[in-house]
């Protein structure tokens, strides 16, 4: 039923916001029936419309209260409340400032979680995490200082599957943006040739969300380095060429941002001067603008100039 728009949309009208927030606020429910509470709870913010309402009837409390339920609630039940949480924060300031109380217990799935619930608890925060601190630098900022960057890191390695990939990069990705501190830290432990190797990951989801990552760490002057240096150029511009259309334009952006006053990169991305080209043909004028950009810089060594101008 949670799944289908309109009969969401028939339990909200029949009051059902109200009912299963005071239900869930009571503490009298069975593990059963608080999971049941928490998965209607959880798929009826998927729909924006009905945010302020949930938020107004007190709903984010037992959401964050249930990540920290341990084994008195399912798997099932944690991740639904995270996912709830997720969709609450809706990339709205104040929203996210409701909610950032649950920062800390979904850092703690990432570090302390024992190894079969993990595989579920840890992307279902990595992704809550990015939502709530996304456009948010102080919220980037308490991320980080409750220690989640390194356990997000090691969410890249091969092991950890591509659930974990998928939801690690687009964290990273997420506190790295227009934050120096958080972009030296992940560079710090080891995150760039990991994501470099998810570049190339055959997932158009991963792929785009490791591009997405390693463009926003390409910000800091000393990452343009340590990302040339870990093999990072000749996947970057596979991707200008092959990569779904958001991935091309992180690649572009990240191209852009590596040429950017460093003479090493402007050469080693020449290449990359024909499938920059193409991307002045983007449907997405953001694309086209980075990939301009990228192609002025490169154009800056006098040595790509023949190359750029053919």
């Amino acid at each position: 039923l949670i799944n289908d728009a309109n009969r969401r949309r028939d339990m909200v009208e029949e009051g059902c916001i109200p009912a299963v927030t005071q239900s869930l606020s009571g503490g009298k429910l069975s593990a059963d029936s608080q999971e049941h509470a928490i998965t209607v709870l959880a798929g009826l913010s998927v729909d924006r419309a009905n945010h302020d309402e949930i938020i107004k009837k007190h709903g984010i409390s037992p959401l964050i209260e249930a990540l920290s339920a341990g084994h008195a609630l399912s798997t099932t039940g944690k991740c639904n409340a995270a996912v709830g949480l997720a969709h609450l924060a809706a990339d709205d300031s104040e929203r996210q400032s409701l909610i950032c109380d649950a920062i800390e217990p979904l850092v703690k799935w990432l570090v302390s979680c024992e190894e079969i619930e993990g595989a579920a608890l840890r992307p279902a925060a990595a992704h809550s995490l990015a939502s709530i601190c996304r456009g948010n630098q102080d919220l980037q900022k308490r991320v980080a200082q409750a220690n989640a960057i390194k356990p997000l890191v090691s969410m890249l390695e091969q092991h950890a599957g591509a659930d974990a990939h998928r939801a690690a990069c687009g964290s990273l990705a997420t506190l790295a943006v227009s934050s120096t501190s958080n972009q030296k830290e992940i560079a710090d432990v080891g995150a760039i040739p990991l994501l470099i190797d998810l570049m190339q990951d055959p997932k158009p989801d991963i792929c785009e969300n490791a591009c997405f990552a390693v463009a926003m760490l390409s910000d800091l002057v000393d990452n343009k380095v340590l990302i040339a240096n870990a093999g990072g150029i000749k996947p970057l511009i596979q991707v200008l060429s092959t990569g779904n259309p958001a991935a091309q334009q992180f690649a572009a952006r990240a191209a852009s941002l590596l040429a950017l006053e460093n003479p090493d990169n402007q050469i080693a991305l020449v290449l990359a001067a024909i499938p920059l080209a193409d991307l002045l043909g983007s449907d997405s004028t953001e694309t086209q603008e980075w990939a301009q950009l990228a192609l002025l810089r490169l154009a800056l060594n006098p040595s790509n100039r023949n190359a750029i101008v053919k």
